[in-house]
């Protein structure tokens, strides 16, 4: 089964054991959860989050895009399966609005659910870093032993999350 619903205020993508919810207004993820283990994979609303983008300017270098500052997204409901978020242009922290057109694009299989984007840059700066979605809240499973962070930039990093919590810098200025 494979389902995507919609309400006033959210878009819900559905398997049979993923439930990921989204707000209309934010494009953020709002809740995700295993259904077969009433896990809930991220559980507080309040902290979802959509995507965020670095776009370093020649004067400040930490020069955020966060969707959450931005208006409503276009959403497309592209198939039986996929949904798009479109953000076009953002405005970041300091650069004001940009000429950037930022796609999160969410597709829901019989197994998995999965996150791509695509980013339309006519400004003259680049953007150094993409994050989608952004986990506001990622709890473990109750049998979880060990859990990381993989990411890849110039080479594959892993960060651990649990047990032991590595820390990462990262700070809204």
């Amino acid at each position: 089964m494979i389902a995507i619903g919609q309400s006033q205020h959210t878009i819900t993508l559905e398997n049979n054991h993923l439930q990921a919810v989204f707000s209309k207004e934010t494009g953020a993820l709002l809740s995700l959860s295993d259904t077969r283990t009433d896990w809930a994979i991220q559980r507080r609303p309040e902290l979802g989050r959509s995507f965020c983008l670095l776009v370093p300017l020649e004067h400040r270098r930490d020069n955020h895009v966060y969707g959450i500052d931005q208006a409503p997204p276009v959403i497309e409901t592209v198939s039986d399966d996929t949904v798009t978020f479109t953000w076009d242009p953002v405005t970041s922290d300091y650069g004001g609005e940009l000429p950037i057109r930022f796609t999160g694009i969410v597709r829901i299989t019989e197994n998995d659910l999965e996150f791509t984007a695509a980013i339309d840059n006519d400004s003259a700066y680049i953007v150094e870093a993409a994050y989608w979605p952004i986990l506001g809240d990622l709890s473990m499973a109750a049998e979880t032993r060990e859990a990381n962070w993989l990411y890849l930039t110039h080479g594959q990093h892993q960060i651990p999350l649990y047990p032991k919590f590595a820390g990462q810098a990262y700070y809204r200025s």
